[in-house]
Formats: structure tokens, C-alpha cells, sequence
């Protein structure tokens, strides 16, 4: 089996089946999503001595710095997706009805990456500093909302990112214009 054939192999192996890729970007969210918890909670355990008015105003800049990402990010996929959706719809090719569903699908999922941003993006507006008047538990609820927000987006952003490649990797399969051939070929062979 010579390189380029093992490459297509592996490119089939790999095929954008519904469910199952389904499932991995869960899982990748799932995982995102922990694994920025743990960084901003380990963090949290490791200056844990310090005000938690003091965890804010040290997370600020890049808490600020990662929700344009994020929305950036999300806002650029979704004409990204209208651009999938155009080579789809033109092609001579017919889509399976789940690979629709997923051009929904990760829509929707930007747009709930976006309000995570924003969301997130308020709360770091807020005025926060060494106010004596307020009460600790505020402190704690603002940090915890900072970082729920940007867990989620973290982890949504995740999960879109394994949905498109699934998806770019079944309009490649679909549209490769070998693989075209070889179905004519298969067709005229079975006729």
C-alpha cells in the first residue's frame, strides 16, 4: 500500500458518522471545559491565601483578553458555516440529513459561546476592588461567575472546533473529486 493510499485509508477511517463524532466533540467539550476548571480552581488553591477581590483584579486582563477570543471566535464560524453550507448546497453531491443538522447544531453552539463571552465580559466590567463595604461572598459569587463563564466557553468552543472538523472532513470526503470518480466507477460496476 503505497502513501497516498494509506492517507485516503485513514481519511476513511476516520469517517464523519452521526452519532459517533457527535459524541467525541462532547467529550471534547466535556474535557475543555474541565480542564480550564481545574487550571482556574487549581489556581485558586495555590493563592489561596490572597482576597478573592485580589484572584479578580490579577485575572482581569486575560480573562478579558480570552472573551474577545472567544467571541471572535465565535462570531467568525458562523458565516464560516454559511460558506459550508453554500459548498453543500452547490455541489452536485447529496449530504446526508444529519450533516444539516450539525451546520444547526454548531450554530447554535456559537451563539451560546458568544453570550458566554458576553456574559462573562459584564461581569469583569463590573467595578471591582478593595471596597470594604462590600461583603466577601460578593467577591466570591462575581469569581464564580467569571469563571463558569469562561469554562463554558472554553468548553464550547471545544466541542465546535471537533463538530467542524468533522464537518469539513465529510464535505472533503464527499467532494474530493477521486472519491467522486471511484463512486462512478463502483456505480458502473454494479450496473
Amino acid at each position: 500500500m503505497n502513501v497516498p493510499n494509506r492517507i485516503s485509508a485513514g481519511l476513511e477511517n476516520a469517517k464523519p458518522d452521526f452519532p459517533y463524532s457527535t459524541y467525541i466533540a462532547a467529550l471534547g467539550g466535556v474535557i475543555g471545559f474541565a480542564g480550564a476548571g481545574f487550571v482556574y480552581f487549581g489556581l485558586q488553591r495555590i493563592f489561596q491565601s490572597l482576597p478573592t477581590y485580589q484572584l479578580i483584579e490579577a485575572m482581569h486582563g486575560t480573562s478579558t483578553t480570552l472573551c474577545f477570543a472567544g467571541i471572535t471566535a465565535s462570531a467568525t464560524i458562523m458565516p464560516l458555516m454559511l460558506t459550508i453550507f453554500s459548498f453543500a448546497k452547490r455541489s452536485e453531491v447529496d449530504f446526508n440529513p444529519w450533516f444539516y443538522e450539525r451546520i444547526k447544531l454548531i450554530a447554535l453552539l456559537c451563539c451560546i459561546a458568544f453570550v458566554a463571552g458576553l456574559f462573562t465580559l459584564t461581569v469583569l466590567s463590573a467595578p471591582i476592588g478593595d471596597i470594604t463595604e462590600v461583603d466577601i461572598a460578593w467577591y466570591e459569587a462575581i469569581y464564580y461567575a467569571i469563571v463558569a463563564g469562561l469554562t463554558g466557553m472554553v468548553g464550547v468552543l471545544v466541542a465546535i472546533l471537533i463538530l467542524l472538523y468533522y464537518s469539513i472532513l465529510h464535505i472533503v470526503n464527499q467532494l474530493n473529486p477521486h472519491a467522486i470518480a471511484e463512486r462512478r466507477e463502483r456505480r458502473a460496476d454494479g450496473d
